[in-house]
């Protein structure tokens, strides 16, 4: 959600105050029960849609924005290798949109739909032809980061990373599993790192810890 989601958000309606001071209450709100209602999959916010009254100033279609310096912005926004990086980091050096948070509402938040009706009705996919398209395209934002390979590099590398110093191979011992790190990751001459996705996929499958399969119905 951070990165996908409200990061955009933030970034675009930087200079709409009421819109931007309200993302991260409502924003969370909004998106998280969305992709619950959608996908099925629980983020990490507190789940009150029947109390959210003001879940509308989320509900912003910032894709559909054509100002070069929003698109410039979500892009950079969008690219993996940004991945948890803060999105002022991430946009530094582009100019702030001027953008204004009624421009750009969702086509079903200017209906009548209660936040609750309206989960309902992604739930059970009720939904206009168009609302539907609407919330298919953000919906990938989410399930894009549910790739097999994404998934697997950011678990090497937090593993890689580890700031108690615990390290890669302490954290396979636990599972039983104790590859050779030197496969696991390789240095070019220039310094380039890659990284064997395959063998630490194998390391967890033979550990009895396997991916599985994430479908979009939508």
């Amino acid at each position: 959600y951070q990165r996908r989601v409200h990061g955009p958000l933030k970034f675009v309606f930087q200079s709409d105050y009421t819109v931007y001071e309200n993302l991260d209450n409502h924003g969370a709100s909004f998106w998280a029960e969305v992709v619950h209602a959608a996908l099925g999959i629980k983020l990490p916010f507190e789940s009150l849609p029947e109390l959210d009254t003001g879940w509308t100033w989320a509900a912003k279609d910032f894709l559909s924005i054509k100002e070069k310096e929003v698109i410039r912005g979500i892009s950079q926004l969008s690219d993996k290798e940004n991945f948890g990086r803060d999105w002022r980091q991430v946009t530094q050096g582009i100019p702030k949109p001027e953008i204004k948070g009624r421009s750009c509402t969702l086509r079903f938040s200017a209906k009548c739909y209660s936040f609750t009706n309206l989960l309902e009705k992604i739930r059970t996919q009720h939904l206009d032809t168009d609302e539907k398209y609407v919330v298919r395209r953000y919906l990938k934002r989410f399930t894009d980061y549910f790739d097999r390979n994404f998934i697997l590099q950011r678990c090497l590398l937090h593993f890689l990373h580890d700031p108690l110093n615990r390290g890669l191979m302490n954290k396979l011992r636990i599972v039983g599993q104790i590859p050779d790190s030197i496969r696991l990751v390789d240095v070019d001459l220039e310094g380039n790192m890659s990284y064997n996705i395959e063998l630490l996929e194998e390391t967890f499958r033979k550990a009895g810890l396997e991916m599985g399969k994430c479908t979009m119905h939508w």
